[in-house]
Formats: C-alpha cells, structure tokens, sequence
C-alpha cells in the first residue's frame, strides 16, 4: 500500500510506501485489478474484487467485493451462488 497524492499510479520514493505484508505460504490471493484506488471527496475509485484461498478449499474461500466508493463487502460465493473458485 503506498500513498499517491499525484495519481501517478506508482511510488514515487520509498516514503511514499505506507505498508507491506507477505502472506503465509498457504494461502493464495487474487484480485480482478492491477491496483485499487481510493479517493477522497466522494469521487469515484476503483471497483473489484480479492479472493482469499487456503489449503481448506473453495468451501472455506472468501472475497472482499470492494465498490467504486471504497465500501467493502465479504462473500463466501460468486454471484451466481457458486463456490469461489481457487486454485488446485
């Protein structure tokens, strides 16, 4: 995560870079962006989606759905209702 004040989608320096965390060797992450963006004032982010997997499966998968507002959301199926997906 890293603060970017000119919106040119990149750190600019290493102080600019707020945090990094590596995840544990089981648990896989993958998101349907790049990168998420969130502004101040009301004015429009990046929408998406992450999805969270360990070596318990699609039963125990999750997503945060995050909208254009920046407003999170769980869900433990796709929108049709289906297990998320993850990787075998």
């Amino acid at each position: 995560m890293y603060a970017d004040p000119d919106e040119r989608a990149n750190p600019v320096s290493a102080a600019a870079i707020l945090s990094v965390y590596q995840t544990a060797a089981a648990v896989t992450i993958r998101a349907n962006r790049e990168r998420f963006r969130f502004r101040p004032n009301y004015r429009r982010g990046t929408n998406g989606t992450i999805r969270f997997c360990d070596r318990r499966g699609s039963a125990a998968a999750r997503a945060v759905i995050v909208s254009y507002t920046g407003r999170p959301r769980v869900a433990a199926t796709t929108a049709s209702g289906e297990p998320l997906p993850c990787p075998p």
